[in-house]
């Protein structure tokens, strides 16, 4: 496969600083920032090849203090790129709210839960009134912005699994387009977690008699099982499509996909000639390996979701599988000026 000239989903991680602790997240939670990215370094051009970009954090985008001016700078630089904020929704207020309704096209909001109890046993640190009062508020200013969706999120836990009819009735009374839960194994959080990707949500509730029930409220609802079943049905194409760019306290990072690191760094310079790190050789090899009998060389590859059938599983067994397959340290970190 034709290894593209750009890529063509953009992904920026602009800070490792958040502002609340979800108690099912498995990233780890600081509230002084380790790294953060300046906001000038991301006026990019060749931004303007791209076909989608994304905003999130490594932590919460919104946590960085210069959020509004980085999505202005990402915007400018690709004016006519659809960019997606994902976030937790409890900084979306003020300029952090403007500076999104003008430049962003689509807005995930990993909410989680709409009753105070539940929110205050899943999350800590955070603000329950303050994330319901920004959700009516972008409801409201969405009037001004006809371009703009937004997707209310939840992962599925024992807590909040039995509110997913009334995230939909949220998001339709608030003028929300979708409804996306995210099913799956979340370990290590005090029993939160279900466990499980079998199609039923709860008691008699699958997720086809979800996706009508939407459809009847006027709202899209998915999860996260259809994008398992695409990948185990198919091959993997993020390593041509995809660049995720991750500020770290070693520079940028370039990644090819969510689950392993390329271990390609890189300082502000380097990010604007997208060359030097989309076509560097380690990426090509990644490309040349993923889909074939030279799995086993590409060890980044080998915690993917298109191989792993059973997350749990290889949770508890994962020294015993990285033995079972040799798999150690994916690669020596390269260091693009």
């Amino acid at each position: 496969m034709q290894v593209p000239y750009y890529p063509q989903n953009v992904i920026f991680t602009n800070t490792d600083k958040c502002n609340q602790v979800c108690r099912f997240c498995a990233g780890t939670h600081r509230k002084t920032a380790q790294a953060e990215a300046a906001p000038d370094a991301l006026r990019l051009p060749w931004l303007a090849h791209a076909s989608s970009i994304m905003i999130d954090g490594s932590g919460e985008a919104l946590a960085h203090p210069q959020y509004p001016a980085i999505i202005k700078n990402i915007y400018e630089s690709a004016p006519s790129v659809p960019i997606t904020l994902y976030t937790n929704g409890l900084g979306l207020h003020g300029k952090n709210l403007e500076y999104t309704l003008r430049h962003a096209s689509h807005i995930k909001i990993s909410q989680n839960t709409l009753t105070e109890k539940v929110y205050n046993t899943i999350i800590a640190g955070g603000n329950y009134r303050q994330s319901i009062k920004n959700l009516q508020e972008l409801s409201k200013q969405l009037n001004k912005y006809r371009k703009i969706s937004v997707t209310l999120m939840l992962v599925g836990l024992k807590q909040n699994i039995h509110e997913i009819k009334n995230f939909i009735d949220c998001a339709s009374h608030l003028g929300f387009q979708c409804v996306h839960v995210m099913k799956g194994f979340y370990p290590n959080h005090n029993g939160l977690s279900q466990d499980s990707y079998l199609d039923a949500i709860y008691d008699d509730m699958t997720i086809s008699k979800l996706k009508q029930y939407a459809k009847e409220h006027e709202v899209l609802f998915t999860t996260n099982l259809e994008f398992r079943s695409a990948l185990e049905e198919g091959l993997c194409l993020s390593p041509w499509n995809e660049c995720r760019l991750r500020i770290t306290p070693k520079g940028w990072r370039c990644d090819v996909c969510c689950r392993g690191t390329c271990g390609i760094y890189m300082s502000d310079a380097a990010l604007q000639d997208i060359h030097k790190f989309w076509l560097h050789e380690r990426l090509n090899f990644i490309r040349r390996t993923v889909n074939t009998d030279e799995i086993l060389a590409n060890k980044m590859c080998l915690k993917c979701r298109l191989l792993i059938k059973d997350e749990k599983f290889f949770y508890y067994n994962e020294d015993m599988i990285n033995t079972k397959l040799k798999i150690k340290k994916a690669f020596d970190e390269i260091y693009i000026e």
